[in-house]
């Protein structure tokens, strides 16, 4: 499943903005992404996608639905 699918799925493409650039100035490092202006890299797609529902999609999720830990 795509990022921006995820987001529909889990009702947040009104709360969380997606967008793509080229390299980030960082070729050749993996996938290369940023999350509240924090730079990431990812070793492969399953790794950003891990991390993008660790850092993502869980805490908004559980925050919508007011689950806590």
């Amino acid at each position: 499943m795509r990022f921006n699918e995820m987001l529909k799925h889990e009702r947040l493409s009104d709360t969380v903005e997606l967008s793509g650039s080229f390299c980030m100035e960082r070729c050749g490092e993996g996938l290369n992404w940023e999350i509240d202006g924090e730079p990431l890299t990812s070793a492969s797609v399953e790794d950003a996608v891990e991390t993008f529902i660790e850092r993502i999609v869980e805490p908004r999720t559980e925050h919508r639905d007011g689950i806590k830990e």
